[in-house]
């Protein structure tokens, strides 16, 4: 299957506009391309309106709170935007839009490579946190995006989508 977006952040610091990930059926990244924004149809490609990026890490999954800042000392700034539920699927993204509402200069693309990347080797998840060939990062959309200011919304939303 292939996915395609506005945008897809692999996870590494970098942006790709209108790239194309193609995913196999177990999961793992088969292809991610940058189309230069010179995006066109393929046979069996999905274009979403948003940005595509790997599945952010379930911190709660592998640690406490105080063993997820011991392991990642680059969240404890943004520990009084840290989630109450930390049970709620969506609690990092959640921890993301807390800090961007209270962080204005705070960088999406840092943030999303906070929570993916750097997160997955600071619990050493080698399959996971980005979306490069070969790789099994899970991928999720995020829509309603302020795109001129790479800022997420009140209303902003997920979706898993592989």
């Amino acid at each position: 299957m292939k996915f395609s977006a506005h945008f897809i952040i692999p996870g590494d610091g970098s942006i790709l506009p209108k790239g194309i990930v193609d995913v196999a059926p177990d999961g793992s990244i088969q292809q991610l391309i940058a189309t230069k924004d010179e995006l066109r149809e393929q046979a069996g490609m999905e274009f979403h309106s948003g940005l595509i990026c790997p599945a952010f890490i379930n911190l709660w999954q592998y640690g406490s709170t105080a063993e997820i800042f011991d392991k990642l000392p680059e969240l404890i700034p943004f520990r009084d935007f840290a989630p109450s539920n930390t049970a709620d699927p969506k609690a990092v993204f959640n921890w993301i839009k807390a800090i961007q509402e209270n962080l204005p200069k705070s960088s999406l693309p840092d943030l999303i490579q906070l929570f993916t990347i750097k997160a997955a080797h600071a619990f050493n998840l080698s399959e996971a946190g980005l979306i490069r060939v070969g790789k099994r990062p899970g991928l999720i959309l995020i829509s309603g995006v302020d795109y001129a200011n790479f800022k997420l919304k009140a209303d902003s939303k997920l979706k898993k989508l592989a």
